[in-house]
């Protein structure tokens, strides 16, 4: 709900619940059949491609930046004002990845290694100049073959922020949170299940700002 936030969407499945966001999302993606709009797997490859030229960009730029005034970018990274400054054209951009592992597994292995290696370098890259991967799956694991299951494991790893629901076993678990999180005494799996455990719909969560 913030302008100064731009929103993309990629949706592997093509689910009807992220439908409602063609009308404010930047870019658009989901499925694999061809429609009016072209190839998805096509027009994802040439989204990614936009995004790391922009990120790119954003780098030299905000170098210029931090030269002619260090106290406005430090450190040579994206600053809430420098965001919302339409002048400097670097607002904050958000991509949702709903089921992203669907892309990996194609039938064309030289598109499963495109995306697989752009979304990392975006995933490594992006934050610092404004870019936020929140990737949604249920397959954590074992995603690819050869090179492609290698780039998903370290894309997969480079998320900060991590969020599992209930699996079906501790593995799953390890995969979502990390690979020493059952030893820290955190498993997914050993979630209770159940209409008795389901959040009440009237609990509000307070939030810092």
């Amino acid at each position: 709900l913030d302008p100064y936030v731009r929103v993309s969407v990629i949706d592997g499945k093509k689910s009807p619940d992220w439908q409602p966001f063609r009308g404010i999302a930047h870019v658009f993606v989901a499925g694999f059949a061809r429609t009016r709009d072209g190839d998805p797997v096509q027009m994802l490859i040439e989204f990614l491609d936009q995004v790391i030229a922009d990120i790119e960009w954003r780098n030299e730029r905000l170098s210029e930046i931090a030269t002619q005034d260090p106290r406005a970018c430090p450190e040579g990274k994206l600053t809430r004002d420098i965001a919302r400054n339409p002048k400097y054209g670097m607002p904050v951009h958000f991509i949702f990845a709903e089921e992203i592992q669907e892309y990996y597994e194609g039938f064309d292995q030289k598109a499963n290694m495109a995306v697989a290696q752009k979304m990392l370098r975006i995933c490594r890259t992006g934050p610092s100049v404004g870019y936020g991967l929140v990737t949604l799956t249920q397959k954590p694991s074992n995603i690819g073959a050869g090179d492609v299951a290698r780039l998903w494991n370290n894309y997969r790893d480079n998320h900060v922020g991590r969020l599992a629901l209930s699996c079906g076993n501790r593995h799953v678990s390890e995969a979502i949170l990390g690979a020493d999180a059952y030893s820290q005494g955190l498993d997914a799996s050993a979630l209770p299940v159940g209409p008795d455990f389901k959040a009440d719909a009237s609990v509000q969560l307070q939030l810092p700002n």
